[in-house]
């Protein structure tokens, strides 16, 4: 009895830790499956603006301000122009945009811990995760990051460094 109650003790504490995001601060978001990063299209400061998948650059456009909200939520503010990603219909899928933060259930993202370092970021007011493997091309060659009901490869590390 004693070891089952011992197990179940870890268990529920492993599981309380999965959900913990990174701490407030500023950073990179590098996708597993690609090594790509996530930033706003073309480096535009203006609402409406798409979440993309792209090459690593350094652009103050690939950077986000992390702040905890309470409840194992977040809010991701983009470093250049200081917009809010925000979970919209795109042409036939989920997709993200950034705009001013108001802080709607659109605006609030989980970070979900994996085994490897890695955290699935999933939307609260969809319950779908930011995917950057299954992104679709946009006219200029660009990816949108979706959102997905579909977990695997789509998991992020976070940087506070330039990771190439």
């Amino acid at each position: 009895m004693r070891n089952l109650l011992f197990a179940a003790i870890i268990l529920i504490q492993s599981f309380a830790l999965s959900l913990q995001a990174p701490p407030d601060g500023l950073y990179y978001l590098n996708c597993k499956a690609n090594g790509d990063v996530l930033e706003i299209e073309n480096e535009a400061e203006t609402s409406g603006t798409n979440l993309i998948v792209y090459n690593f650059h350094t652009g103050t456009n690939q950077r986000f301000h992390l702040t905890n909200v309470g409840q194992d939520y977040v809010t991701l503010v983009v470093d250049k122009g200081g917009l809010a990603l925000t979970a919209v219909d795109g042409p036939g899928v989920k997709i993200i945009q950034q705009f001013p933060l108001t802080g709607s259930n659109t605006q609030l993202f989980k970070f979900i811990e994996t085994k490897d370092g890695y955290y699935l970021i999933q939307n609260q007011e969809t319950g779908l995760f930011i995917n950057c493997n299954s992104a679709y091309e946009t006219p200029h060659s660009n990816r949108y990051a979706i959102l997905t009901e579909k977990k695997c490869n789509s998991s992020f590390k976070f940087s506070t460094t330039p990771v190439a």
